[in-house]
């Protein structure tokens, strides 16, 4: 919810369209940050860094993140084998 009203008030001012009506204007010294990124641009960028660094290692025998969630939770060989297979190298 908190996502779509910050997407909301960049578009449009305000959280919500019904409200646009009872909002002012940002002052001019509460203008926003030129480093300020949306969280689907920050996510991009996040998502780029971690690939960057971590695109050549290679899991080998080791366990993937989806293997270590179903070893959490309980699951059974098949499951676990299932859950490597949605990680790929």
């Amino acid at each position: 919810v908190r996502i779509n009203a910050v997407r909301s008030l960049a578009t449009f001012g305000a959280a919500e369209r019904e409200y646009l009506n009872i909002v002012r204007k940002p002052l001019i010294d509460e203008s926003r940050s030129p480093d300020w990124m949306s969280a689907e641009d920050l996510r991009g960028k996040v998502w780029g860094m971690i690939e960057a660094s971590f695109g050549s290692v290679l899991l080998e025998d080791g366990i993937s993140i989806h293997q270590a969630e179903a070893i959490d939770d309980y699951a059974d060989e098949n499951q676990i084998m299932e859950a490597r297979k949605r990680d790929p190298e």
